[in-house]
């Protein structure tokens, strides 16, 4: 049932989306150690589930994860507890029904905007704190499927995208590519965890 891992130690919250975890998640299983801890997620209640878009605030204490079922396709923010590494307080952050494409993998900016990839519109969508959409960057691609910052100095918005099998690639010759935009923003250094 595991979906997203995260492990925490003194530093904050560190996050990993293994591709071999099944899509579902939700609540948080967790003992409250300042040790290294890994929690598992987990849906109740919830018919359909694919769960991505798992990015955290600035300062650690705002969790999102985003839901890219074709029957949900919404994004949840968490207010996140750094000393017992427990999310709470789930709420709509953004509904993407309103909004061109599903939500897939995101990161968050040195401004705490939240960055996430529209997958079938062939976009990556920023959001303000507030869950406003400010900015749209189109990609070569219908299918992006995670951003992360990157480069010397974190301002490079790398984009990965699938190759759905049988497409025709004659109108997206680069599905499957990986490509960097230059969005005007940095993004924020990944929180180190100790093995």
């Amino acid at each position: 049932m595991m979906v997203v891992a995260i492990v925490r130690d003194a530093s904050g919250p560190a996050r990993c989306q293994p591709p071999w975890a099944p899509r579902r998640s939700a609540r948080c299983i967790a003992a409250t150690r300042k040790t290294p801890t890994m929690y598992r997620f987990w849906r109740r209640n919830w018919r359909n589930s694919w769960c991505h878009g798992l990015a955290f605030s600035p300062d650690g204490k705002r969790m999102y994860l985003s839901d890219s079922h074709p029957n949900v396709q919404k994004v949840w923010a968490f207010d996140y507890d750094t000393d017992s590494g427990t999310p709470h307080n789930r709420r709509l952050f953004v509904d993407m029904n309103d909004h061109p494409g599903r939500p897939d993998g995101a990161a968050v900016d040195s401004h705490g905007c939240y960055w996430i990839c529209a997958i079938d519109a062939g976009l990556v969508l920023r959001f303000t704190t507030q869950g406003k959409l400010d900015r749209a960057l189109p990609v070569p691609v219908k299918k992006p499927t995670m951003c992360a910052f990157g480069g010397p100095r974190l301002d490079t918005l790398f984009v990965t995208s699938i190759r759905p099998q049988g497409i025709d690639l004659t109108y997206q010759p680069l599905a499957g590519g990986v490509f960097a935009l230059n969005p005007g923003v940095q993004g924020l250094p990944e929180t180190k965890a100790r093995a």
